[in-house]
């Protein structure tokens, strides 16, 4: 685990594993007619890069939504749709109304394919709550008609379930296809990082969950360990807080969350002993941990010799953060004073077990 790559290999696009689809979204283009294609998946996991590469080439209108005001977004939207050339009707400018900025996308896509993106789509939602049913009536009374491929992406999956995909959203029975991204598999992951051993693979694979983003960071050039160390120990590095980060951008206040998350990680699996861990009564522990099996982060599970509701345990699904909880926060102190190496010892060896988790995930996604 600690060897040196005597033969670095060379990185490749990692995005490349989303061939599968990128061809779905290529047959869909291909229809010629009105489609609604929702795309959701977790931070991370490549959707951007997935829709700007199907885009490429395509006469397309890209709109990346911010967390922003209504005003603010509806201006950058009509911006985006008045830089894709409209022959015949001049120059005329958009004006304050996401009426007249979607009655432009439907005369832009009356005599020819157009792909029209809207990322980030959460905060769209959030700052407008009435967007969806607009966009809705467009569908009903414009854009069914037309040559439009419409494409609403988020990766906030409350919001992108409650707005675009549950049956009481506004787009069920509008929406034409949808496609959840997952991470990577352990099997796509290792083509790009041969240079490891098998179980380096694995663990590379486990601490980065196989997003990837995360995959590109690491380096090839590096063994496991310095990789670790570079990407996970280092205050400056993009790891040292992403899982904290994220956790803010899905929560107001992440004492609790935190404090929930570090317990699972190091092994407290029971409601009662989170709670007890954490310092919580056990309704209240239970309103944590079912927030953050909403946004996917926790799994509640019942063992397979036992009845539903019995003996229930919780685990964190997603392995980076799984590691991340299990390593970072307890050696906060030496990492910011610069003293890895005096921590690396007990990390390395809690890795083998850390690992336990991942060599399931990766023999259920071979089977």
């Amino acid at each position: 685990m600690i060897i040196r790559n005597s033969e670095a290999a060379d990185k490749t696009d990692i995005y490349a594993g989303r061939q599968n689809e990128l061809r779905k979204l290529e047959g869909i283009f291909d229809s010629g007619k009105f489609e609604c294609v929702v795309i959701h998946g977790r931070l991370r996991s490549g959707k951007t890069s997935l829709l700007r590469k199907f885009i490429k080439n395509k006469r397309a209108v890209y709109f990346s939504a911010q967390e922003t005001s209504r005003q603010e977004n509806l201006n950058a939207f009509a911006r985006c749709v008045e830089s894709l050339p409209w022959p015949g009707f001049g120059e005329q400018e958009l004006g304050n109304y996401y009426e007249e900025v979607f009655e432009r996308i439907n005369k832009l896509s009356r005599s020819e394919r157009l792909v029209l993106v809207i990322d980030d789509y959460q905060y769209l939602a959030g700052a407008d709550r009435g967007i969806s049913e607009l966009i809705c009536r467009f569908i009903d009374n414009r854009f069914i008609d037309s040559r439009l491929m419409l494409v609403l992406c988020g990766s906030s999956e409350p919001v992108m379930q409650s707005e675009t995909l549950d049956y009481p959203s506004p787009f069920h029975g509008r929406r034409t296809a949808q496609i959840k991204l997952e991470p990577l598999s352990f099997f796509e992951a290792k083509r790009y990082y041969s240079g490891f051993s098998p179980f380096d693979i694995a663990v590379l694979y486990g601490i980065t969950a196989g997003i990837p983003k995360y995959l590109n960071l690491m380096d090839p050039g590096l063994t496991i360990e310095e990789n670790i160390k570079k990407e996970f120990f280092d205050d400056s590095s993009v790891m040292f807080e992403e899982p904290a980060n994220l956790l803010r951008r899905e929560v107001r206040d992440t004492t609790y969350y935190n404090a929930v998350l570090r317990a699972i990680a190091a092994g407290h699996t029971k409601n009662s002993e989170i709670a007890s861990t954490v310092g919580l009564e056990t309704s209240a522990c239970t309103a944590y941990l079912k927030n953050l099996a909403a946004i996917g982060l926790v799994g509640k599970y019942t063992p397979v010799t036992e009845k539903a509701g019995k003996k229930t345990v919780y685990e964190i699904d997603d392995s980076m953060f799984r590691f991340w909880y299990r390593f970072v926060p307890d050696n906060l102190s030496a990492i910011r004073s610069g003293k890895v190496d005096r921590i690396w010892r007990d990390v390395a060896q809690g890795i083998p077990a850390f690992m336990e988790t991942v060599f399931e995930d990766i023999s259920l996604s071979y089977s």
